[in-house]
């Protein structure tokens, strides 16, 4: 993952963290994060395609980040298991289009 792509993924979970206190209880900021996504431009992904260490280390990456910040006491982490089946038809986050 270059760092740009990481930069990016941050900056997102960011902003989205600043949208403000949620319905629930005065102050409480809610955000959801969604899992850490590597852009493999090598020939080497295209031809043996996902790598298990790489899609390791992304889940711990994106499962650290969520404890984080729910640890930080300024955030509720939002659960996205509910919308899970709507974010995997979605494909991935950096394909979006706005």
């Amino acid at each position: 993952m270059r760092i740009s792509d990481l930069a990016l993924c941050s900056a997102l979970v960011w902003a989205a963290a600043g949208l403000g206190p949620s319905a629930g209880h005065a102050g409480e900021r809610r955000v959801a994060v969604f899992n850490f996504e590597l852009i493999d431009t090598s020939l080497e992904g295209e031809v043996a395609g996902a790598r298990a260490d790489e899609t390791e280390r992304l889940a711990m990456i994106s499962d650290l980040l969520r404890q984080k910040l729910g640890e930080s006491g300024r955030y509720v982490v939002v659960d996205e298991t509910p919308a899970a089946a709507q974010i995997e038809d979605a494909g991935y986050l950096h394909s979006c289009n706005g």
